[in-house]
């Protein structure tokens, strides 16, 4: 089976923001307050599926340390560095309980302590940053915060970007060398594009016992437009991968992604509800799935008293390409539903419960359904000392 892994902490440093927690301001794309800025979350992932069985707790620990170069003008922001790294116990969710789309956006797949991230921003002018370096590429499009707050990859980040494809040339989890640009053309509009080398090369497919030698360049240009309380993406990618055999398999997808307010409440002005929707294709020789679409809801401050919690759902449908239908004719798809809660205990903890439904003939299942408890606790030590002035 081929169980698509993600390492979406990007997204999860999304979800303690959307918790009410203090925002990553270099994983954001913000400019730090202070000449040195350190995020600390851990995060644990217990998963339980419909006969009782479970599965060891996902633990993950991230430390990520943003430094403004201008020393003289500390919190300007012109130039900033961004190293991050993150240790992991190396347990599964989804190769025990797993679906195609896969619960795995918290899985990295190794067991130990790696460095994450490892770049440089410079702001070339007021509306166009140059980043290079170590990059997750995950953190960097289809950035949606309405829905941060669910666990499945499947709305972490789409299954069309995430998906390990069938010559097991995944495009996650770990990050590539290279840089990217982002240009703000006006109020409303941003561009963003770059390139990433060795993309796979480390990479281990979900049910293997050795590492892919596969690499390959990707390339990947989206833009963002903002209008209101509204947010549209659209995008394009380019794989150039090899395969072990070191046989080109070139991947490529397009995709439309946006988010907006729906409602919110006068007399409160923090109950609110946010949706979003995701559709996108991918190669139909080369991976499990070719169409994907997905839709959900974002509650804020559901009930009286509780103005960081949230309150989600979600559904996802994944197609596999016709050529792989044997003996029907119909489409083989997997669907994902999920719903969840998340609440913030204190200022750096918070707890969410979600439960997740997946049906469909895509897998090896006929229908999955488990819940899993997530714990995270983040907190940000802003460092003003006069060594880093």
């Amino acid at each position: 089976m081929t169980t698509i892994r993600l390492f979406a902490l990007a997204p999860l440093a999304a979800l303690t923001e959307a918790a009410g927690a203090t925002p990553t301001a270099a994983n954001r794309g913000h400019q730090p307050d202070h000449a040195a800025h350190l995020h600390v979350a851990s995060d644990v992932f217990a998963p339980s599926g419909q006969d009782g069985t479970s599965a060891r707790p996902v633990a993950i620990v991230q430390a990520q340390l943003a430094l403004d170069l201008d020393l003289s003008r500390a919190g300007s922001g012109t130039t900033i560095a961004h190293i991050s790294a993150v240790a992991n116990n190396g347990a599964s969710i989804s190769d025990r309980l797993g679906d195609e789309q896969g619960a795995s956006s918290m899985e990295l797949g190794f067991s130990g302590v790696r460095l994450h991230e490892a770049w440089i921003a410079h702001d070339l002018h007021p509306n166009h940053q140059l980043r290079a370096g170590l990059i997750d590429l995950s953190g960097r499009i289809d950035q949606l915060d309405a829905s941060a707050a669910l666990i499945n990859s499947a709305f972490t980040l789409g299954t069309d970007l995430g998906q390990a494809n069938t010559d097991e040339n995944g495009r996650m989890p770990f990050t590539a060398w290279g840089g990217e640009i982002e240009s703000r053309v006006s109020d409303h509009l941003r561009l963003r594009g770059g390139l990433l080398f060795d993309m796979g090369r480390t990479n281990r497919i979900a049910g293997s016992d050795h590492d892919m030698f596969s690499s390959g360049e990707f390339v990947f240009a989206e833009g963002q437009v903002d209008i209101a309380n509204a947010k549209i993406l659209a995008g394009y990618w380019l794989h150039n991968a090899r395969d072990a055999d070191h046989q080109r398999r070139d991947d490529s997808g397009f995709y439309i992604r946006g988010e907006t307010l729906l409602w919110r409440d006068a007399d409160h002005p923090g109950r609110a509800l946010n949706g979003f929707a995701r559709f996108g294709t991918s190669d139909a020789s080369h991976n499990t799935f070719d169409r994907f679409v997905s839709a959900g809801l974002q509650l804020t401050a559901p009930f009286k008293g509780r103005d960081d919690d949230i309150l989600s759902a979600g559904v996802a449908r994944a197609v596999a390409p016709r050529a792989k239908q044997s003996g029907t004719h119909h489409r083989a798809a997997e669907t994902v539903y999920e719903a969840g809660y998340t609440a913030q205990i204190s200022q750096f903890l918070s707890g969410h419960i979600g439960f997740q439904h997946i049906a469909g003939s895509a897998s090896s299942f006929d229908s999955i359904r488990r819940s899993t408890v997530h714990l995270r606790l983040a907190f940000d030590l802003p460092l003003t000392t006069g060594f880093f002035r």
